[in-house]
């Protein structure tokens, strides 16, 4: 979270952050200024610059009243505070939530719409050339852009709907809409009610966006938890963490020392609405922040049956290790030096099957390994 505090600072003044506090980490720089002050912030002068974070730091009234702003701010100038948002791609939130300029946008969305709805979700319509629809069980609509070749690109509008919403078609002949999977695509057609329930991203046409769909499961993302394992022959130890829900699963992933990557990290392979790739399967990917070689991934294989799975496992580790089957029909092994291990563990049925992959550097066995099995023993198909 240091990075981007100081990247939030440093975009907004053009100059590099010196203080004798951030040599050694720029979220002492962020404590001092709460700490410091006899009363909150005058929060109508506040830059955007510390708006961010005192939010994405703080917590309690100088997150509240730092997101009141800057939801009000995006109301009167909502251009200005893009861009601004913008200069923060690629630095990672501290709950693992991913890119700060995304998580920022969504939810200074989401804020500013609840002021509006009590937090209740609304329907929202989309209207442009020869597409016009309606999506049900909305909370936020966000931007993010979208550049199709070096002379041309825009925004477009991505939804964060619940899990019940329901698009309807009041014009769309010749779109697509696309599901996680290429075998999920449909086309839409004028008329038609279609429940998304999480198996599809958007909608658009060859192969290009118009439209994007996120979805929010409202308990799952408010909840809380710690897990405990045996950290370093330190015996047992809690740890704050938090759930993750994705399509179709959920997962507790620890606070702090993770966060998950995405093709702005460097990540080569990605599908089209931008989720890596692993094995040619979108995945989910959380690395740890002490090592890079200790890392757990959620994989979305879709129909397959776990013979298939296993198969896409071996793939999937690469050459350099030598898989061997389980008694629970895991697949797990060591690379050629004996330095890293790897293990695929399948969950789902034939028709909706996931892989969590545990890999981490043998020597961390006992402090990031045990971390891995204690994030990857939460996982549940919903």
């Amino acid at each position: 979270m240091a990075g981007v505090a100081r990247k939030a600072l440093e975009a907004e003044t053009g100059k590099p952050v010196v203080t004798a506090q951030n040599a050694e980490s720029f979220r002492q720089l962020v404590t001092d200024i709460v700490t410091d002050a006899a009363q909150l912030p005058d929060w109508e002068t506040v830059p955007l610059s510390y708006l961010c974070a005192y939010y994405l730091n703080g917590d309690g009234a100088y997150a509240e009243g730092a997101m009141d702003v800057l939801a009000h701010r995006y109301q009167q100038a909502p251009n200005t505070v893009k861009a601004y948002l913008r200069r923060l791609a690629g630095q990672q939130v501290p709950d693992g939530r991913g890119d700060a300029s995304e998580v920022l946008l969504a939810d200074i969305s989401r804020y500013a719409m609840s002021q509006l709805t009590g937090g209740l979700p609304v329907a929202a319509s989309y209207e442009r050339d020869q597409l016009s629809i309606s999506v049900s069980e909305v909370y936020s609509v966000t931007y993010r852009t979208v550049t199709y070749d070096e002379n041309y690109s825009e925004d477009i509008p991505v939804y964060e709907v619940g899990s019940g919403a329901q698009l309807s078609v009041i014009k769309g002949e010749g779109f697509t809409l696309y599901g996680r999977y290429t075998s999920e695509n449909r086309l839409l057609h004028d008329g038609e009610v279609i429940d998304l329930a999480q198996a599809y991203t958007g909608i658009g046409m060859d192969g290009l966006y118009n439209v994007q769909f996120r979805y929010i499961d409202r308990t799952e993302a408010a909840r809380q938890d710690t897990l405990t394992f045996n950290d370093n022959g330190a015996g047992l130890v809690s740890y704050p963490a938090a759930w993750y829900s994705g399509s179709g699963y959920s997962i507790c992933i620890l606070a702090d020392g993770w966060h998950r990557l995405t093709p702005m990290d460097g990540w080569n392979d990605a599908t089209v609405d931008g989720s890596p790739v692993l094995n040619g399967k979108p995945v989910e990917v959380w690395e740890s922040t002490e090592d890079i070689f200790a890392r757990l991934y959620v994989a979305h294989l879709g129909a397959m049956t776990l013979k298939e799975a296993q198969d896409w496992a071996i793939g999937a580790a690469g050459s350099s290790f030598a898989l061997i089957e389980s008694k629970q029909g895991d697949m797990s092994g060591t690379d050629g030096t004996g330095n890293q291990d790897w293990t695929a563990a399948f969950r789902g049925s034939d028709t909706e099957r996931f892989a969590g992959i545990k890999t981490y550097p043998v020597a961390q066995t006992e402090h990031l390994g045990y971390a891995l099995n204690a994030m990857a023993d939460t996982f549940t198909v919903q």
